[in-house]
C-alpha cells in the first residue's frame, strides 16, 4: 500500500524494511514468560509439562545413543524419574506395560473402594509411595469402569409414590409385618425414589466372566468361589 505524502511502503508481513516476525520474536525477548509453580497448575498443565519434559529425554537419548552404542545393541528408554516440588513423576516409554497398568489401577479402583479412602487421601499417599500409581490414572480407570457398568448394568429408578400397595395386590402367601396405612404412607414420603439394578442383567454380565476364569463350567452349574 501507498499512503500519499509519505514514501514508505509496506506490503504482507514486512514494515519498515523490518519482518514482522522477527518483531514479534525481538518483542517475546524483552518480556520473557513467567513460569508458574508446579503447585499452581492444574492438573493437565502438570501433565503437558511432563509430556514435552519426556519427549525432549527421549530425543536426547537417541542422539546420544546414536554416538555411545551399536544399533545391534538395541538400547531402549524405559522409563524416566524425577521429582519435582514435592512431587515425584514417572514416565514410562515401554507401550507394552500398557496392559500391566491398567490392570494394576483397576485393583486400585477396588482397593479404595473396600477400604473407603478418598481421592485426596490416596493423592497424598502416591506423592511419598512413587511407585504408586498416580491419582489420575485410578480416576481414569474408576471413569471407565463407570462406563462399562452404565451400559451393561444400568440403574433404574424405582419410584415408591407410584407403586400401588393394595392389599389386593399383595400375595396372600406374604407375611404382612407392617399394616397401619399412617405408617406406609410415612414410609413412602421418607423413601420417595431409589435406584436398583436387575439380578438378570447383573447374572448376563457377571456369568461369561464367571466362564472365562473357570469359576462357572457349563458341564457344572456350581459356581466355584
Amino acid at each position: 500500500e501507498y499512503h500519499k505524502g509519505k514514501t514508505t511502503e509496506y506490503s504482507g508481513p514486512e514494515i519498515f524494511g523490518l519482518h514482522l516476525e522477527f518483531v514479534e520474536e525481538w518483542i517475546k525477548k524483552q518480556h520473557p514468560r513467567v513460569l508458574q509453580l508446579i503447585d499452581n497448575l492444574s492438573l493437565s498443565a502438570q501433565r503437558d509439562r511432563a509430556n514435552k519434559i519426556a519427549k525432549l529425554e527421549y530425543q536426547t537419548f537417541k542422539e546420544k545413543c546414536e554416538s555411545l552404542y551399536h544399533s545391534n545393541d538395541n538400547p531402549t528408554l524405559q522409563s524416566l524419574t524425577y521429582k519435582i516440588s514435592n512431587q515425584t513423576w514417572i514416565i514410562d516409554f515401554n507401550s507394552k506395560n500398557k496392559e500391566k497398568k491398567e490392570q494394576q489401577a483397576e485393583q486400585m479402583v477396588y482397593a479404595l473402594d473396600q477400604g473407603n479412602i478418598s481421592r485426596e487421601s490416596y493423592r497424598s499417599l502416591a506423592a511419598i509411595l512413587f511407585e504408586l500409581p498416580r491419582e489420575y490414572i485410578v480416576a481414569t480407570s474408576r471413569y471407565q469402569i463407570d462406563n462399562i457398568m452404565k451400559l451393561e448394568v444400568p440403574i433404574h429408578i424405582l419410584d415408591i409414590n407410584n407403586l400401588s400397595l393394595e392389599k389386593n395386590n399383595i400375595n396372600k402367601d406374604d407375611e404382612i409385618h407392617i399394616d397401619d396405612s399412617e405408617i406406609v404412607e410415612n414410609l413412602i414420603d421418607s423413601v420417595g425414589k431409589c435406584g436398583y439394578r436387575t439380578i438378570k442383567q447383573m447374572l448376563l454380565f457377571l456369568i461369561p466372566v464367571w466362564i472365562s476364569k473357570n469359576i462357572l463350567t457349563n458341564q457344572d452349574s456350581t459356581i466355584y468361589i
